[in-house]
């Protein structure tokens, strides 16, 4: 194995926006073990806010639904700035969110799945 193939997310920033708080340290702890740093863990809307205003980071693996409050428009708003935003949801997502998200996975996600779906560039959006 290549240093590549094992520390895949070498230089990647992420939120981790999940409000189950088992789910959010586990996949915490995949991201570190791919090379990639989380740079906050948010389990309320709230607190992913405050990260995006303060912290820098690429990545966004956000759960549409923090403790009963969507995250649509945050969700919105970071993939408007060049932000890859992965969707992680146990819903169906809206539709309006598709287009504008890096991908959308479904809950329970795997470790491989994660990992593949952050480690992929970032795609062309369309205006």
């Amino acid at each position: 194995m290549t240093a590549a193939t094992n520390r895949p997310l070498e230089g990647l920033s992420v939120l981790v926006a999940e409000d189950s708080w088992h789910l959010a340290d586990a996949m915490r702890i995949t991201i570190e073990r791919a090379g990639g740093k989380v740079v906050g863990l948010a389990g309320t809307l709230e607190e992913a806010e405050k990260v995006a205003e303060t912290a820098t980071f690429d990545a966004a693996v956000m759960d549409l639904n923090l403790h009963g409050r969507l995250a649509h428009d945050l969700v919105q708003q970071l993939a408007g700035k060049g932000t890859k935003v992965i969707v992680l949801t146990g819903y169906e997502p809206p539709t309006t969110l598709l287009d504008k998200v890096h991908d959308c996975l479904t809950k329970p996600v795997s470790v491989e799945v994660l990992i593949a779906s952050l480690g992929r560039p970032l795609r062309g959006r369309q205006a």
